[in-house]
């Protein structure tokens, strides 16, 4: 019955995680950013809109937990029809946004609604208290993809002032000042007081001189000793940009900000720290107090995101892999809905060497069979048949996330009966079906967990996942078990949280240094990189009985591989 509960939980929030809110709307064809962005209502929240990835699961998958901006509109009016478009624009690069006022249907540009009252600065912290409830519940689509305690006080004019009344909330990170500064000012249950008590960085996005809070912007700026401070302006006045496609210069600037921030990233540094405008024409800026401990850190990402992509290989370099076998790919009018890699040549086994059975789903549950090419090619040159869930997609398509199910596995798995069973199969008598390994990479490690107690199975590998039950009194896996994650991966808590929970079988964790995109692990580079050789090795050792391979889970770093990108590595009844 508990691992009955527990896989069901296990589904229940796989299902969450691909929810879409039912009322909703796009804007300016999702915004500009990558993850395509919707404004939409919560039935829980009506008061307020949330902008955000229309996907979420792909937005933290690819980008990390995304981080949580709390709005206040100009005037501090109940919508945000005005800022829509910079919002929306801001979520579409991997931000969800939780701004005051109700859901407005229609196209931007229109008229302000006209019934629009003043707001309370109370909401701003009711917006937070709502999302981070959100994000604590397991039923909840924003359970695993955003992060409460990355938050951003954001506010236009009035709403600047709400958002400094919000800023004393440890949750929040930065604040963000757009067209607004205090001064001797008092407004929203702001003032000078709550500019002193800062905690955390700030930025002034203003208008120019003819901007209405250009000078009290300026006095802020030099009232403000202890937090890094920046101000940037641009002569356009005190409305911004706001209503301009993709919410114009403004949302440039303002998301520059959060990237560095939030995200690291070079450019933040270039323009808030050293000043270095390029690429912003018509902006001037200052700064102060970037060199104490609480400035923001650029981590050379974009530069890493560019040494990634550079080691995801072309044709001519994965399929040679390391393994005795040469490697084919087909998909099987036997097996629907999969990819196969095996060996080429099917004579070399038989009743003395069979094939181990391999099944996975490969990033976001999605239905793409061929996303790991280079990883599964290099296992399957071991004498593995690994099945992939789905069929190949178009190269630079996005396949159909969250197609795959752990019924995509059982049907593998009986695929693999019936064929070696089959006489007229060409696979009869040389695979091995109660000889199996699950293993999944993010939403794949879901898929993987249903398989825990599973007689066919010999071992488990979570990619970038957590999966193992961690509750008290949780059932435990019956096979040896092993998690591998990355230093800055989504998923490191969860893959670390499923380690430790793990008491009656071997078990091995493995954090590797992986350059850019890390939730996405090493399975593009040349025969799957770090990943590839961690995964040959624990599958020879418990499928194939070999040995030796057992000294690259040994306790200590050096039992694996040697390899310095594995930073870190913990094992438990591994002898």
């Amino acid at each position: 019955m508990k691992k009955l509960l527990i896989l069901t939980c296990l589904l229940t929030l796989c299902a969450s995680l691909f929810a879409k809110p039912i009322v909703f709307k796009r804007i300016d064809g999702g915004g500009s950013g990558p993850f395509k962005a919707i404004a939409a209502s919560e039935p829980t929240l009506p008061d307020f809109v949330i902008y955000r990835p229309e996907n979420l699961m792909e937005a933290a998958g690819t980008d990390g937990t995304l981080p949580i901006i709390i709005f206040g509109n100009g005037g501090c009016v109940n919508t945000s029809a005005a800022h829509e478009r910079f919002l929306n624009d801001l979520a579409s690069y991997g931000y969800l946004v939780v701004a005051i006022g109700p859901f407005q249907p229609g196209d931007n540009p229109r008229p302000m609604p006209a019934a629009v009252t003043s707001t309370e600065a109370y909401l701003m912290f009711k917006g937070l208290d709502w999302i981070s409830t959100q994000a604590r519940d397991q039923k909840s689509e924003y359970y695993g993809t955003v992060n409460a305690n990355q938050v951003a006080a954001m506010g236009q004019s009035c709403g600047g002032a709400q958002a400094l009344y919000l800023s004393s909330d440890p949750r929040v990170k930065t604040v963000v000042m757009l067209n607004s500064g205090m001064g001797t000012v008092t407004m929203a249950n702001a003032g000078r007081a709550n500019v002193q008590a800062l905690h955390c960085p700030i930025v002034y996005i203003i208008g120019g001189e003819t901007d209405i809070a250009f000078k009290n912007a300026e006095a802020d700026y030099d009232l403000i000793k202890n937090v890094p401070v920046a101000e940037v302006n641009l002569p356009v006045g005190h409305n911004g940009t706001y209503r301009e496609e993709f919410g114009g210069e403004f949302s440039r600037m303002a998301r520059a900000w959060l990237d560095y921030v939030f995200k690291s990233r070079n450019e933040g540094e270039r323009l808030f720290k050293n000043g270095d405008l390029t690429g912003f024409d018509g902006w001037t800026a200052r700064s102060k107090n970037f060199d104490g401990p609480q400035a923001p850190r650029a981590a050379n990402r974009d530069a890493t995101m560019e040494a990634y992509r550079a080691l995801r290989p072309t044709p001519d370099k994965w399929a040679k892999p390391t393994g005795p076998y040469k490697v084919v790919m087909e998909v099987d009018e036997t097996c629907p809905d999969h990819t196969i890699y095996r060996p080429a040549d099917l004579n070399k086994f038989g009743a003395k060497n069979k094939l181990p059975i391999i099944v996975m789903s490969g990033p976001g549950c999605d239905y793409d069979g061929d996303s790991y090419r280079p990883f599964w090619t290099e296992v399957a040159s071991y004498g593995y048949v690994v099945v992939a869930s789905g069929l190949p997609v178009k190269e630079g398509f996005r396949a159909a996330m969250g197609f795959n199910k752990a019924p995509s596995y059982e049907a593998a798995l009986a695929w693999a009966a019936k064929e070696n069973a089959r006489k007229d199969s060409k696979y009869y008598g040389k695979l091995d079906p109660e000889n199996c390994a699950a293993m999944g990479q993010s939403c794949g490690g879901m898929l993987t967990a249903n398989f825990m107690n599973d007689p066919r199975m010999k071992c488990l590998m979570f990619w970038n996942a957590g999966g193992t039950p961690t509750g008290e009194n949780a059932a435990q896996p019956s096979m040896p078990v092993a998690f591998f994650s990355a230093d800055n991966d989504m998923a490191l808590a969860g893959a670390l949280a499923s380690y430790n929970a793990v008491t009656d079988v071997p078990a091995f964790f493995g954090k590797c240094d992986i350059p850019g995109d890390a939730h996405g692990g090493t399975f593009r580079e040349v025969n799957g990189g770090p990943y590839g050789k961690a995964a040959v090795a624990w599958l020879n050792w418990h499928l194939k009985g070999q040995t030796k391979y057992a000294k690259n889970f040994y306790p200590g770093k050096a039992g694996l591989f040697k390899d310095a990108r594995w930073i870190e590595t913990q094992s438990k009844k591994i002898k």
